[in-house]
């Protein structure tokens, strides 16, 4: 053998020691990275699962006990009925002939039915409130109040 054959396979064996070493670190790094991922990921379940539990648990507690509330109609019962013309009109900013009559048109376009679990608003009752809410400078809360919605 001579000199160029010895420092080829001097060079072919230390680059292969270089490279098993090599192998052997990234084997090393990716059991490392492995060992974090299932750690982290352990990590995340069990706070999923508490964050579920906290839910349910949360859910069970604030459970609504009133569907809807009692509101006071007694504006809309006692008072709108027993209106002068000129009363209703300074109101809705409109003649009664004129409300029926477009109570007649819109009335099948806005009847609601009744569920278990609410009573429809009739349809008088929101033409005026609408009539009242748009001849009015008072806030949604207010119309609501004052109609019992």
């Amino acid at each position: 053998m001579n000199k160029t054959s010895l420092f080829l396979l001097n060079a072919y064996f230390s680059k292969k020691k270089k490279l098993k070493t090599d192998i052997r670190i990234i084997q090393s790094q990716c059991q490392q990275l492995l060992h974090k991922y299932r750690r982290n990921l352990n990590i995340l379940n069990q706070l999923i699962i508490t964050l579920l539990s906290h839910l349910d648990n949360s859910l069970q507690i604030n459970c609504r006990a009133v569907w809807c509330l009692n509101r006071n109609t007694t504006w809309w019962n006692d008072v709108v009925p027993h209106m002068t013309d000129k009363e209703f009109k300074s109101n809705f900013r409109l003649e009664r002939s004129t409300y029926s009559d477009l109570l007649q048109q819109i009335s099948p376009y806005l009847q609601k039915s009744n569920t278990k679990f609410r009573r429809s608003i009739p349809v008088n009752k929101m033409v005026c409130c609408a009539l009242y809410l748009i001849g009015s400078s008072a806030e949604l809360r207010a119309v609501s109040n004052l109609f019992g919605i």
